[in-house]
This record gives structure tokens, C-alpha cells and sequence, in this order.
């Protein structure tokens, strides 16, 4: 980016920050003058506007001292002359030579080894999903108003149980 346009940029969120914090004096100058005092709308509108300019200027000013800062840490210029070309025909290139044979992978279904009581296992179990005429008895059911079928029993300290044999098993 030019450094013009950074310039500009840089200015206009200087400008856009203070403008910002006048606003929010003047209002908090506004809502304390009305709770103090009984100002006429004249001076009142006065006192908001001054305390918004002086705000104004005063954030400016405090922005534009920190910009004129110097940087606090030390950049060394890169100099280019110091890399030193690789001459043509000494690129590394790969060939077949190079390949690794990797170890074979060895995967184990920890799934297969549990009990056949567990209720991991059969969470997703086809046979234990609702037919779609079950589904849709159960539907038509709640939309003619009747009572709700009584809901399964609590499972979740079963589930507890089986996840932490989970664990226990692939330790």
C-alpha cells in the first residue's frame, strides 16, 4: 500500500475516533447539565457543544502525539546481496530411490470385542427404530389429542457405564 493512502487512512480513523468520543461527551454533557441544572435550551445546546469541541480537540491531539512516537523496537534492513545463488543443476529432485516403504497399518475394530448386552452398540441398532406405521400411529395419535406414550426409562447412567468401559477397554 502507498504510504499516501495509509496516511489518509490513518487520518480518517484518527478523525472518526475523536469524533466518536465527542459525541459521547456531549451526551454525557447533555444528560448532566439536564439533571443539575435548569438551563434554557439555548445554553444548554451551547455547553454540549463546547464540551463536544473541546473533546474533540483533545482526543485529536492525544492521538496524533501517539502516532508521532517512534517505533519502540528495531527492525535490521534486509539486505539482499547476502543470499548467494544456487548455482544451475544442483536443485534437489526426487526419485524412486528416495520412497520410504511405510509400515503396514494395523487397524483393530474395538467395537466387535464388546459385550453383547451393550447399549452402545445398540443405540443405532435398525431393529430397535420404529417402523414408518409406527411412526405414523404415533403421530396421528398426538394429533387427535391423546395421552403420550409413557417414555422409555432413563438410560443415561447404562450409557455412563457402557462409555466407560469404552475407555476402559481401549487403554
Amino acid at each position: 500500500m502507498h504510504a499516501i493512502r495509509a496516511r489518509q487512512i490513518e487520518s480518517t480513523v484518527v478523525a472518526a475516533a475523536s469524533a466518536l468520543f465527542a459525541a459521547a461527551v456531549a451526551f454525557a454533557c447533555l444528560s448532566l447539565a439536564r439533571a443539575l441544572a435548569n438551563l434554557a435550551p439555548v445554553s444548554l445546546g451551547a455547553l454540549t457543544a463546547a464540551c463536544a469541541l473541546l473533546a474533540f480537540v483533545a482526543c485529536r491531539q492525544m492521538l496524533a502525539a501517539i502516532d508521532g512516537a517512534p517505533p519502540t523496537y528495531s527492525v535490521n534492513p534486509f539486505d539482499v546481496s547476502e543470499i548467494e545463488p544456487m548455482p544451475a543443476g544442483e536443485e534437489l529432485v526426487l526419485t524412486d530411490a528416495d520412497r520410504v516403504d511405510p509400515a503396514p497399518l494395523e487397524l483393530d475394530d474395538v467395537l466387535a470385542e464388546l459385550p453383547a448386552d451393550s447399549r452402545v452398540v445398540r443405540l443405532f441398532d435398525p431393529r430397535s427404530m420404529p417402523t414408518p406405521g409406527q411412526l405414523r400411529a404415533r403421530i396421528d395419535d398426538h394429533l387427535r389429542g391423546a395421552k403420550e406414550p409413557v417414555p422409555a426409562p432413563d438410560a443415561s447412567q447404562d450409557l455412563f457405564d457402557a462409555l466407560a468401559e469404552l475407555r476402559r477397554s481401549l487403554r
